[in-house]
């Protein structure tokens, strides 16, 4: 067997050597998954370790490694063996990230914070969001660079400067804001980004190599436009547009998905405004509402006499809104909401969503034409249903019961509050109770598919129904107790239904009916001051039919509990024959029995006050069935 020549086997061991990563731990401490290095009674933001990788022809690869992913939230503050230190920088590298990952989705950085290192997001590509505090006081080199999840961008007032390549290639980031400080913008600091929309707040331009598109429009003080266009760096600009103190303006909102918001546009001027046009810029899956060829977007009482609006599909996939006065009449005011979008917001999304007002244009009534920078909107989106406040995945007259019982202090469980704050307000009053049952009688008729029980179906406990003359009477047998209620009717072709009436058992109790045409009626019963429903059987609910007679289906019933627990009863069919053929039948025979019933199904000795059913049965086991009102 040959042995291997010392100097070759030297030469391998060495090669094998520096092959093997090699790891630094550069922390001190770690507290929630962010790892820290102290120093005196301050701390830095750091990563978790260091690694070097050889790859050949003497070139090593180095790797910054951390456990954060997310949405990252870091403190003002931070403990650790008793002793807090105050969070002042994030450090070079503290999320670098060797791939393009989408582990890190939001980071919230405090305004103890001084310093964001070199590197320090490199590659985050599932950043989606950042907002750099107003303690910060330069951008670093690298510092974003490759995060390709950003949309937008505000560079705050404080920054002066912006390092080397710090957003390079953020290839998603389309609108930038610059603060009025910012005086250097370092080589390819925006290379790469598809920017269509730059606002920059300094009034003397700031040196820069930093772009490499230039198409984008360039919103600058209006004092300033021929000094961006003449300046280097700015002078490639062809879209350069001149910004004074007339202004658009959107508040965030926060909604459900599915649902409807309106959303208020203010503008404040300075200038006597007599007309405007703006283009709306919605996420994917967002509609301005259309009713009947129109979308909804209305003015404010700011508008002048005359003062109109419209609106058109963009060929950009904008919607441009335009208002104007024929007469040349001025917006009433200076500032204030001017007019109103409304918005469908997709089923099944959650998260913030950005709505912008884009390429605004005003004109003075002295003609003079101005310029506003891009308004934005952050829109909420919670993935809760809206009205579901027990979380059962549907809205039941469940959850108007533990609404109830939230207002009256009885602490339901479970309870979602702001599921249950129908109108907005951070409030839960009588009024979201009201909302969340029309919502249940307006919701569609079927059931949601992924609606879970809240409890199991009750042995013993059953609703049936049976026809008196005209009037359907249903009834409930019941071991456990009930504050609540609902059903759905089915009624055959050409029969209708009414005067709905509760029985004394649920006396206490109020009586909601919507009709949702084909012959569908969903019923509501429940108390404001969560009252039970009396006795455990008979007549609950009475109701009189006409036309056309047959099969009455009911089913999607649910009772709840004083606990806001539902059970869902069996659906039944109740046979509705026509009592004129038996009255046409029973002539001339010889009568066996009358009987006397209430609206309740309840037997009487004899009529009593009010109205009385009157049952005859004939010899020939025919019967008859009359009223009588005393």
């Amino acid at each position: 067997m040959k042995t291997l020549n010392p100097i070759l086997r030297t030469i391998l061991l060495t090669l094998t050597l520096v092959s093997t990563a090699t790891t630094a731990f550069a922390y001190s401490f770690m507290v929630n998954g962010i790892y820290y290095i102290i120093n005196g009674d301050e701390a830095t933001v750091t990563y978790k370790r260091q690694y070097s990788e050889y790859v050949g022809n003497n070139i090593y690869h180095t790797y910054y490694e951390t456990d954060c992913s997310g949405d990252v939230i870091i403190p003002e503050t931070v403990t650790f063996n008793g002793k807090t230190y105050t969070v002042t920088a994030i450090g070079d590298y503290a999320f670098y990230n060797r791939y393009s990952s989408s582990s890190l989705t939001y980071i919230n950085i405090p305004n103890t914070v001084r310093t964001i290192g070199i590197n320090a997001f490199y590659n985050c590509a599932g950043l989606k969001e950042i907002t750099i505090p107003v303690s910060v006081t330069s951008i670093n080199d690298y510092t974003f660079y490759g995060c390709k999840g950003l949309l937008y961008l505000t560079v705050p007032n404080t920054i002066t400067s912006i390092g080397n390549y710090a957003f390079y290639n953020c290839s998603k980031l389309a609108t930038l804001f610059i603060g009025s400080s910012v005086t250097t913008i370092a080589s390819s600091a925006f290379s790469g980004c598809p920017l269509s929309s730059i606002t920059c707040y300094a009034i003397t331009p700031p040196s820069t190599d930093g772009f490499y598109d230039y198409s984008a429009n360039l919103y600058v003080p209006k004092e300033s436009v021929e000094l961006y266009r003449t300046t280097s760096g700015w002078n490639y600009f062809t879209n350069v547009y001149g910004f004074g103190n007339d202004s658009f303006s959107i508040p965030d909102e926060t909604s459900f998905h599915g649902d409807t918001i309106v959303i208020p546009v203010s503008m404040q001027n300075e200038s006597t405004i007599t007309a405007f046009q703006t283009d709306v810029y919605l996420p994917d899956g967002f509609e301005l509402v259309n009713v009947n060829g129109e979308y909804q977007v209305s003015l404010s009482d700011r508008k002048g006499r005359d003062h109109v609006i419209m609106v058109n599909d963009a060929p950009d996939g904008a919607l441009r809104v335009l208002s104007y006065s024929p007469t040349l009449k001025a917006f009433k005011n200076n500032e204030g909401e001017l007019f109103y979008i409304t918005i469908k917001v997709p089923e099944g999304v959650s998260g913030t969503f950005p709505i912008w007002l884009r390429n605004t244009i005003l004109t003075s009534t002295d003609e003079e034409e101005l310029y506003a920078i891009d308004a934005l909107s952050n829109v909420s989106v919670t993935n809760i249903i809206k009205g579901d406040a027990n979380m059962s995945g549907g809205i039941t007259i469940a959850d108007v019961v533990v609404t109830a019982k939230y207002i009256l202090f009885q602490n339901p469980e479970p309870f979602n509050l702001e599921a249950a704050d129908m109108n907005g307000d951070g409030k839960i009053t009588i009024t979201d109770v009201v909302k969340i049952a029309n919502l249940v009688l307006d919701q569609d008729y079927d059931e949601p598919t992924n609606m879970r029980m809240m409890t199991s179906n009750v042995v013993g406990d059953r609703m049936s129904g049976e026809v008196i003359g005209n009037t359907v009477c249903i009834n409930l047998d019941n071991d456990m107790e009930y504050t609540a209620l609902q059903l759905d009717l089915t009624l055959p072709e050409g029969m209708t239904a009414s005067d709905f009436a509760l029985t004394e058992r649920a006396s206490s109790l109020g009586l909601s009916m919507k009709d949702k045409g084909n012959g569908k009626i969903r019923v509501l019963a429940y108390t404001p001051n969560l009252k039970t429903i009396k006795g455990n059987e008979g007549t609950l609910l009475t109701f009189n039919v006409d036309g056309t007679r047959g099969d009455i289906k009911v089913d999607r019933i649910e009772v709840v509990n004083l606990n806001g627990e539902s059970t869902h009863l069996q659906g039944f069919t109740i046979a509705a024959i026509t009592p004129t053929a038996l009255k046409e039948m029973a002539t001339g025979k010889a009568i066996s029995s009358v009987n006397y019933f209430n609206l309740a199904g309840q037997q009487m000795t004899e009529p009593a006050s009010g109205v009385t059913i009157v049952v005859t049965t004939y010899s020939d086991g025919s019967r008859s069935t009359s009223k009588v009102v005393r």
